[in-house]
């Protein structure tokens, strides 16, 4: 699997066969809410601290209720519900709060003035999310407000504008601006990243890029042959990749929008940007015919170092949130398992040890939860995906009894997961939480692997 599969297929296979082998692969310290004026399109917001301050200790067992908002005119009806629907989801996926079931909400009574805190109570609702959206010229406009039920009081008040804007811009805008009031990370505006053989008609595979739900899939290469395992710069900036760019060509370590970084000699499988963004963890046989091993490079490919040095495969690299560790595959021990080491190469020590396949790991980027994702073969030869916690030790099983899942890689905030699944079929990229609940299926078109997060976008 992943790149421990591809190196054992290299080996053994005719060039022709490597276009086969593409792998399938809060902070909850609630802080006094604060004006965040370096937000596009924010406007002046109100709000009551000292609720804040009483929510912050039942953070988990608030009970959110978001009701659709209302339209300021019969023109902009469909852009509300949209709206609406869009921030219900975001929201929701969070995962951080309980929300209260739609079906409850026609229980509340609509007053002519004021607003029904004892109706909402009485559907076990402790916080309400309300609001207004609509359009001047090209504007697009949400008035949003967040009751605190108990209180009786408005939490907090914000509007904000899209010049020229979509709906679901605005809407995962406004969910994250929400988010943060809690002191959360909103990731409503990060994209995902896969490779597919969608459309072609050669068995290529290209690179194609979502909004984190599932909206908006393109293409962002057109080769003719194999383009696979995407990853992020830190900052979002680059997007590095391999590539077979030629028949019967080894792959490259290619840079999109750029081109080419690094190129033989020898074969590569698998790489990783440090959390800084200045250094590179790959895997290749560029010293060693048939063996490959992991090495760490300087962002523009120079400076080369070599960290392992065993016979047994060493490859898809994975840095630590802080840079001063490497989490990696090998098969030094006889089957594939997961260690770790210093990012000098120093220090090396197994983490698994159930489990006669385990590969493919991701460290969170997670500063609350120290968690390393993996696949892990459990049954037979499926393949499930697994989280390891570093603090207690304990390795949780993410999925189950749902054909072979694989190539986990995590959301920017470390409270989700994107990987790929083979449970309706072909490989396709599903989303789920960090405790394996709440699985969605994002692609459905071809097959889709190899699944890569962004990060957080800048402003």
């Amino acid at each position: 699997m992943t790149s421990v599969k591809a190196w054992k297929a290299w080996r053994s296979s005719p060039p022709r066969a490597r276009l086969e082998l593409d792998p399938m692969m809060w902070r909850l310290t609630l802080l006094v809410p604060m004006l965040i004026a370096s937000s596009a399109g924010a406007q002046p917001q109100s709000e009551a601290p000292d609720i804040w301050v009483e929510l912050k200790q039942n953070m988990h067992a608030l009970r959110v209720a978001i009701p659709e908002l209302s339209a300021a005119s019969p023109d902009v009806r469909a852009d509300t519900a949209e709206v609406s629907r869009i921030m219900f989801d975001d929201i929701s996926f969070a995962a951080v709060f309980r929300i209260v079931d739609p079906k409850r909400y026609k229980l509340v009574k609509t007053l002519s003035a004021g607003f029904d805190y004892h109706g909402w109570e009485s559907i076990g609702s402790d916080i309400v999310i309300t609001g207004t959206v609509s359009r001047e010229n090209q504007t697009l406009r949400a008035a949003i407000h967040v009751h605190a039920v108990k209180n009786e009081k408005t939490a907090f008040s914000t509007v904000y504008t899209e010049y020229r804007g979509s709906t679901r811009n605005l809407a995962h805008n406004v969910a994250n601006r929400i988010l943060a009031q809690f002191g959360l990370v909103g990731i409503a505006t990060t994209d995902i990243v896969f490779a597919s053989n969608r459309d072609s008609k050669t068995g290529s595979k290209n690179l194609w890029m979502m909004d984190y739900d599932g909206f908006g899939q393109h293409a962002i290469t057109r080769n003719r042959y194999l383009d696979f395992q995407p990853r992020f710069s830190p900052d979002g900036a680059k997007l590095s990749f391999l590539s077979y760019p030629k028949k019967n060509a080894p792959p490259v370590l290619a840079i999109h929008g750029e081109g080419p970084l690094l190129e033989g000699p020898g074969m590569l499988f698998s790489a990783s940007w440090s959390p800084d963004g200045k250094r590179i963890a790959f895997s290749s046989t560029r010293d060693e015919a048939g063996n490959a091993e992991i090495y760490v490079m300087s962002r523009d490919g120079t400076a080369i170092r070599r960290l392992t040095h065993h016979p047994g495969i060493d490859v898809s690299p994975s840095w630590s949130p802080t840079g001063r560790e490497l989490v990696f595959t090998s098969e030094r021990t006889g089957s594939p398992q997961i260690f770790v080491m210093d990012a000098e190469g120093l220090n090396l020590r197994r983490l698994s040890r159930g489990g006669s396949y385990n590969a493919e790991p991701f460290w969170s980027p997670s500063k609350i939860h120290q968690e390393i994702a993996y696949a892990s073969r459990v049954e037979g030869r499926r393949f499930d995906i697994v989280v390891y916690d570093l603090a207690n030790r304990q390795l949780r099983q993410l999925t189950s009894q749902s054909g072979m899942n694989e190539g986990a890689s995590w959301s920017p905030d470390g409270r989700h997961l994107v990987f790929t699944s083979t449970r309706t079929g072909e490989p396709q990229v599903f989303i789920m939480n960090r405790d394996g609940a709440n699985q969605r299926q994002l692609t459905f078109k071809g097959a889709n692997t190899t699944p890569s997060w962004s990060p957080l976008k800048r402003k």
